[in-house]
């Protein structure tokens, strides 16, 4: 209480726990080597240093497959949003959870790369957070959690003080991604994103991890369901094909492309794409290729998504003629 007292009296907000403080399950504090925080690291005087080292870890872990570096962000209303990034800046974990102070949610943070063996090196800008494993003792949410892993068989993981805000792409977009969690903005790495308003809700929340997911957009809103239907269908590879009828049909149909002299199998690929005999617009695919395709079908354009609609309303086969006896 004393130590309290004279926090007060210097003005200085103690930093309150939940649930009490606990020691690093043993298995953990064996492979878990902390190197050291270097000192004179303050902002806006040691901002060289800082970037210095900041530019030195960049370069010895951007190729690294076994790195990942994480963050937390503040939600408000004692919760908090975790990002684990990796050194190819891609999103490996989201997660939230309540805890009293940013310190606490940084351990949170740190611990969930701990619990997967592939992770070798973990990189966070918490100097407090650090400094728990350092001593050995995290709160007790976190003591608990980590001894579910401690059975695991595990090489050395190296804990590394990475500097904030000092340029570390992998630190920079850990950081990012915490906060488009926690304030609506997307879960992508592109620089200007808006800051919005804060998620208050849970659909919220989880609309947010299924966007990041999200490998094709949705259908325009413009778009009826029949085409909006459609659209999917071509996402999802099952539009309604000569090859996919012949399979339902159990040989009925005839499965090749009539459009070709080569017999092709008429799939989705080939009937969108690859023909030769039936090429798609130029307008709207310049040179075929299941690149420039895929890039065509994650546009979330009006025009783009109608055109690729007609398009495969005029070569998908919802009837085919049966194969001549």
């Amino acid at each position: 209480m004393a130590g309290i007292h004279i926090l007060h009296k210097l003005k200085i907000q103690p930093i309150h726990t939940t649930g009490g403080r606990a020691s690093l399950p043993p298995a953990i504090r064996h492979y878990l080597q902390i190197k050291p925080i270097p000192k004179n690291t303050l902002a806006g005087r040691h901002d060289t240093r800082k970037k210095l080292r900041a530019d030195r870890l960049s370069e010895k872990h951007k190729q690294d497959q076994t790195a990942v570096f994480v963050d937390a962000a503040n939600q408000g209303h004692n919760t908090y949003t975790l990002s684990v990034v990796n050194a190819e800046l891609k999103i490996v974990n989201v997660a939230s959870t309540r805890a009293a102070s940013i310190k606490e949610a940084e351990e949170i943070a740190i611990a969930l790369p701990i619990m997967h063996p592939t992770t070798h090196t973990l990189l966070s800008d918490s100097t407090s957070a650090i400094l728990s494993f350092v001593k050995g003792s995290v709160g007790l949410n976190r003591a608990k959690v980590l001894r579910n892993c401690n059975q695991n068989e595990r090489i050395k993981m190296n804990l590394v003080w990475v500097p904030t805000h000092s340029g570390n792409p992998g630190n920079e977009a850990a950081h990012k991604v915490g906060r488009g969690l926690a304030n609506r903005v997307a879960l992508s790495l592109e620089p200007g994103s808006p800051v919005g308003e804060a998620v208050a809700f849970y659909n919220e929340l989880t609309n947010m991890y299924k966007d990041d997911r999200r490998l094709y957009p949705i259908p325009h809103s413009n778009l009826t369901r029949a085409q909006a239907t459609i659209l999917r269908r071509i996402q999802t590879d099952s539009l309604t094909t000569p090859h996919r009828l012949a399979i339902f049909s159990g040989g009925e149909v005839d499965s090749t492309c009539e459009n070709c002299d080569k017999n092709t199998i008429a799939n989705q690929s080939h009937i969108l794409w690859e023909c030769e005999g039936l090429p798609p617009p130029r307008e709207l695919l310049p040179g075929p290729s299941e690149t420039t395709w895929e890039t065509l079908i994650q546009c979330p354009d009006e025009k783009l998504q109608k055109a690729v609609i007609a398009w495969a309303q005029e070569v998908a086969a919802d009837k085919r003629p049966a194969r001549n006896p």
